[in-house]
C-alpha cells in the first residue's frame, strides 16, 4: 500500500503532470471499489491520504477523485467508516466547503425567478451525488443530523455562497 501511495505522490503537486496524478488516483479509486481487502490494515491511512487531496489539492478534478475515493471509503468499509464517528462529519464538510469554492458567481439567469433551486454546475452535481452517497450508506439517522448541522450554520451565514449551497441541500 505505500508503494501506490508513493507512485501517486511522485506526481503530486507538478501541474504538468495532473493528468497523469489524475489517472493515479483513478486506479487507487478502483483499487477501492474492488480490492478492499488489500488495505486491510491501512484503513486511517488510505482516509488521511484521500482527505489531504480533497482538502488541499487545488486542480478540480483531482480533488473530485480524493472526495470519491473518501466516499467510496465509506461505501466499502461501512462498519469500520462507521466507528470513526469523527471522520464522517469530516466528509461532510469537506464537501460542502468544495461545493462553496466552486459555486458559479451569480449572473442574469440567476436574476429570472424560478421555483426549484436546482443547478447545473458539473462540481455541485458532483458533490451532491457524493452527499447522495454518503446519506445512502451511512443511513439517514446518522448522516442526516451531521448534513442538518452544517446546513443549518450555512443558512445563518452572511455569504451568499454558503446560503445558496444550503438551500440546494435542502432541495
Amino acid at each position: 500500500m505505500a508503494i501506490i501511495i508513493a507512485a501517486i505522490k511522485a506526481s503530486f503537486g507538478k501541474e504538468e503532470d495532473n493528468e497523469l496524478y489524475e489517472e493515479a488516483m483513478d486506479g487507487y479509486l478502483d483499487l477501492i471499489d474492488n480490492n478492499i481487502r488489500m488495505f486491510k490494515g491501512g484503513i486511517k491511512e488510505i482516509y488521511a491520504f484521500c482527505k489531504g487531496i480533497a482538502e488541499n489539492e487545488p486542480a478540480l478534478n483531482v480533488k473530485k477523485k480524493g472526495i470519491e475515493c473518501l466516499v467510496s471509503l465509506v461505501e466499502n468499509r461501512t462498519n469500520f467508516v462507521k466507528s470513526m464517528k469523527k471522520e464522517n462529519p469530516e466528509i461532510f464538510e469537506i464537501i460542502l466547503k468544495t461545493m462553496i469554492l466552486n459555486i458559479r458567481e451569480p449572473d442574469e439567469e440567476w436574476t429570472k425567478p424560478k421555483i426549484d433551486v436546482k443547478t447545473d454546475d458539473e462540481i455541485i452535481l458532483f458533490c451532491i451525488d457524493m452527499l447522495n452517497r454518503l446519506i445512502e450508506t451511512l443511513g439517514e439517522i446518522e448522516a442526516l443530523p451531521i448534513i442538518s448541522k452544517n446546513v443549518k450554520t450555512l443558512v445563518k451565514s452572511g455569504d451568499w455562497k454558503q446560503r445558496a449551497i444550503a438551500l440546494i441541500c435542502y432541495s
